[in-house]
């Protein structure tokens, strides 16, 4: 086996790296998309987590006062915060769907994803 210097190794080193910063340019370039990628897929998780626990959210609100006709019929309705609070999860529920739907189809509304994912 030839006798390898060091200084050779150093030598073939920096002769390497001088034809390096288009390598490294692309290199950065393709380390930022993956991690804006998996930035975005991760916030897309969280946004359906979110909505699914608000869908189960929504199941659990049930009128919670009866009225009786004349006849004795029944009916079930909501009280005003009931009502209130149904309507608020039907808001949120809305908004995040479509801010989900809106990051799925343009690249430009994963901020707003975000900023409505928070707020839910």
């Amino acid at each position: 086996m030839a006798n390898v210097k060091s200084t050779e190794v150093l030598e073939a080193v920096r002769v390497k790296l001088e034809g390096a910063p288009e390598e490294v340019k692309s290199k950065l370039v393709d380390l930022l998309v993956t991690r804006e990628i998996n930035y975005r897929v991760d916030l897309l998780d969280q946004a359906l987590a979110k909505l699914k626990d608000l869908k189960k959210e929504l199941m659990k609100v049930h009128p919670d006062q009866e009225h009786y006709t004349s006849d004795g019929v029944k009916s079930l309705t909501y009280s005003k915060a009931k009502f209130e609070e149904k309507k608020k999860l039907e808001d949120k529920i809305e908004k995040l769907d479509t801010a989900i739907e809106n990051a799925m189809s343009s690249p430009n509304s994963f901020t707003k994803l975000a900023e409505t994912l928070q707020k839910s």
